[in-house]
């Protein structure tokens, strides 16, 4: 159970990270430069 539930959390914080990062440079990019290098660009 244990093992299941590290896979699963390490899996589920992979794609929240990359939806993360996705909505940051859609921000990025529709903000505009003044938003750049925000933790949002990381």
């Amino acid at each position: 159970m244990f093992v299941v539930f590290s896979v699963s959390s390490v899996v589920g914080d992979n794609v929240v990270g990359v939806y993360i990062k996705c909505i940051g440079i859609l921000l990025n990019a529709k903000l505009g430069s003044s938003y750049s290098g925000t933790s949002f660009g990381v």
